[in-house]
């Protein structure tokens, strides 16, 4: 459909998918994920949210819609062909007098982590 309405796969593109994937499920999201690298040539970017599995299970009522987490967003998307950077809300870079909390290291996996993810495809 993108190609039809005149999307030109041989150029550099931007995809966002701002509170998107942790609503599919991780079929869906490999799906995705493959249908945008391959629409995708070197110098695209890319540039997500993700949550960890600890959020996508907490008790917040909210949490029964959330399909899928990403506790390693580099090496995630990295598999898929796209050179990742992940900041978390609150990390100078990120929070721009927005958010006032800060969010826990990432190396402490067992801590709530929501990572705003950009990336790059270097194939």
């Amino acid at each position: 459909m993108l190609i039809t309405q005149g999307y030109q796969p041989s150029k550099p593109s931007i995809w966002l998918l701002e509170g998107v994937l942790y609503y599919l499920n991780e079929e869906e999201v490999h799906n995705l994920l493959t249908t945008i690298t391959t629409l995708s040539v070197k110098g695209s970017w890319f540039g997500a949210d993700v949550i960890n599995s600890v959020i996508m299970n907490g008790q917040h009522d909210w949490a029964k819609y959330w399909l899928s987490c990403c506790d390693d967003p580099e090496s995630f998307f990295e598999q898929y062909g796209w050179q990742t950077s992940a900041i978390q809300p609150g990390d100078e870079g990120a929070s721009f007098g927005r958010f006032t909390c800060q969010f826990s290291d990432p190396s402490l996996i067992d801590k709530p982590h929501l990572y705003f993810i950009a990336a790059c495809r270097q194939e």
